[in-house]
């Protein structure tokens, strides 16, 4: 389904919420390809659909971790990076992703729902008029989750 904003400038939050245990380094090249090259394939698309030329288009990372164990590290939250500006940094970003933690004898939660919980919530004191569109990568799952508040 296509739809227009009436003409209204909507602004993009694109939220990657990635796994960052120990575990997960051998996909670590994976996650970062996948979302430089998801970014730019969404843009493109939402550019015929709803964005405009004067659209703010942000990417962030969240970074989730083991909760039990990884205490202050279980949650990392980088950005904006205003695409496609600032596209470089963002996949700098992703190349210095440190992928520490977790661990067999430890508790096997992650922080994955929380991550989730603050990609949907991060933008909920705005007034802005913004697409939110989250996307979780972990080793079992990729889950993709919209958000749409145009007023």
């Amino acid at each position: 389904m296509r739809w227009k904003a009436d003409m209204r400038v909507v602004d993009l939050n694109l939220v990657f919420c990635i796994e960052s245990t120990a575990r997960m380094q051998s996909y670590s090249q994976e996650f970062a390809d996948f979302a430089v090259s998801a970014a730019r394939i969404m843009v493109e698309d939402l550019k015929r659909d709803i964005l405009t030329s004067e659209s703010d288009i942000k990417l962030f990372l969240i970074l989730f971790r083991n909760c039990k164990c990884d205490g202050e590290k279980s949650l990392e939250f980088w950005g904006p990076f205003h695409f496609p500006e600032e596209e470089s940094h963002f996949q700098e970003a992703l190349q210095g992703i440190e992928y520490i933690g977790g661990g067999r004898r430890v508790d096997p939660r992650c922080s994955g729902l929380e991550a989730i919980w603050c990609a949907m919530n991060i933008f909920n004191d705005t007034n802005e008029t913004h697409l939110n569109i989250n996307i979780v990568s972990g080793k079992q799952s990729l889950c993709w989750q919209s958000q749409k508040r145009i007023q």
